[in-house]
């Protein structure tokens, strides 16, 4: 009935713009809060995510700041729904090819096309396109990231608890270091300080880490240098290094007042030397003759 309106609005007082986007407001409102009555779990989110991106379109077409902030919450309510039906999983799965994942995945994309709808239009303010850019891009990398953090730790422990314990440790070294550039990364990420700082703590975050879990990377390898857990350590210390060159390269062109680069290559190249002492310890342990 509201959405009716609107159109009989439309029609009838063209110039009422104000008065068409509160009954469109309306009947989103209503159309959101149906949804959970009809729907199932993850299929609420996916449906959610929708209408936000398409709030949001309409919002930066119209340049209504109201529609725009309905689509940020809207948004807002498909991530509340995701959490909270966390765990991802009760029990064995199948890896990637499942409904919570691909819900999980399919709210990160509408976050990312939001991002995208902001970054080509030119017409809105540019803080607030530039505001709005960031916000969504930084929500669909990290929901993107979180997804897959949660699928690992539940393959790990739902489809082979009987394994070894150290999966899930081993592929996160591979998965977030693509994270870092596409955070750190100028034109692939929007400009701004949001998805620098972002960038800077998940690289020092992550090299930290690593130097805690190597021991658990390692295993008993016998032969030094030559095992997957180094090679997946190098591959994570290559991508902070490249994102400290990423960081440099923006405050050089001045995209960004704040110095990010210098403590993500400081923390790179501690984690650097402790994981080469880790490894050279660890290997003289098994090694009799290195003594």
């Amino acid at each position: 009935l509201y959405l009716g309106l609107m159109v009989l609005v439309d029609l009838r007082c063209p110039a009422d713009a104000d008065l068409r986007h509160a009954l469109l407001i309306a009947g989103l409102a209503f159309l959101s809060l149906a949804v959970p009555l009809y729907f199932e779990t993850h299929a609420i989110a996916m449906v959610w995510a929708v209408e936000a991106v398409v709030l949001a379109a309409l919002g930066v077409r119209y340049r209504h700041a109201l529609v725009q902030a309905a689509a940020g919450a809207v948004l807002a309510l498909a991530i509340g729904e995701l959490v909270v039906e966390l765990p991802l999983h009760a029990g064995p799965f199948r890896p990637i090819v499942n409904a919570a994942f691909g819900a999980w995945c399919f709210v990160a994309a509408a976050a990312l096309a939001g991002h995208v709808l902001y970054r080509v239009d030119r017409r809105c303010d540019a803080e607030v396109r530039r505001g709005a850019a960031q916000g969504a891009y930084a929500a669909g990398l990290l929901l993107l990231l979180t997804a897959l953090g949660l699928e690992l730790w539940s393959h790990e422990h739902l489809n082979r608890p009987a394994e070894e314990q150290s999966f899930f440790l081993r592929q996160m070294t591979l998965v977030v270091a693509p994270f870092l550039l596409l955070f750190a990364a100028r034109p692939v990420g929007p400009r701004g300080r949001l998805c620098r700082a972002l960038a800077t703590a998940l690289a020092i975050l992550g090299a930290t880490l690593l130097v805690f879990v190597y021991r658990d990377l390692r295993h008993a390898a016998s032969t030094i240098f030559l095992h997957g857990g180094f090679t997946r350590s190098l591959v994570l210390l290559a991508a902070v290094f490249a994102t400290a060159w990423l960081l440099r390269r923006s405050e050089q062109k001045r995209e960004d007042n704040q110095a990010w680069s210098g403590p993500v290559a400081l923390t790179g190249v501690v984690a650097l030397w402790l994981v080469l002492t880790e490894e050279i310890w660890s290997w003289a342990l098994v090694t009799p003759w290195f003594f």
